[in-house]
């Protein structure tokens, strides 16, 4: 059977491609709210004004790896400190 690709039900990619906490597993959330303390810890002397859902970005898209997350964040936010 052939479908038109207008009828199918795809998500657009942009939608796959946002952060929604709402749309975590349990273990994923759990994980964000474990290493999010950290995550800000981190960054206290960096810059301590960067917005929660940022950090939380961060994490999401970097697998919930601090390292990478770190990086992500200073190449996006200037250091407040010098």
């Amino acid at each position: 059977m052939d479908y038109d690709e207008d009828e199918l039900d795809y998500n657009s990619q942009e939608e796959l491609d946002q952060f929604d906490e709402d749309k975590l597993t349990n273990e994923e959330y759990d994980l964000l709210h474990q290493l999010l303390p950290q995550l800000k810890a981190k960054l206290k002397s960096y810059n301590d004004d960067v917005p929660e859902m940022a950090l939380k970005e961060a994490l999401y898209f970097n697998y919930f790896e601090l390292e990478p997350s770190i990086e992500e964040i200073k190449t996006n936010f200037k250091s407040t400190y010098l």
